[in-house]
């Protein structure tokens, strides 16, 4: 970990944290400590959705979508 690294992690949450204050007041602590859980069901989405992608399994409304 470089400092850099520590200093936009830092200042990520400080913005969330900015954020919640004012949108969600009351509870701005949790949904600060539920960054990282975000982070993570944001990059499973993107990483199964790339998969499905390249091994042509995409599907809407039960119809499968053709990559070509």
């Amino acid at each position: 970990w470089t400092p850099w690294a520590i200093a936009v992690i830092v200042l990520q949450y400080g913005m969330y944290l900015y954020y919640l204050t004012h949108v969600w007041a009351r509870y701005r602590l949790v949904g600060a400590l539920l960054v990282p859980l975000i982070i993570a069901q944001e990059i499973i989405l993107i990483l199964v959705s790339v998969y499905r992608y390249n091994f042509g399994t995409i599907t809407w409304k039960g119809r499968p979508i053709t990559t070509s």
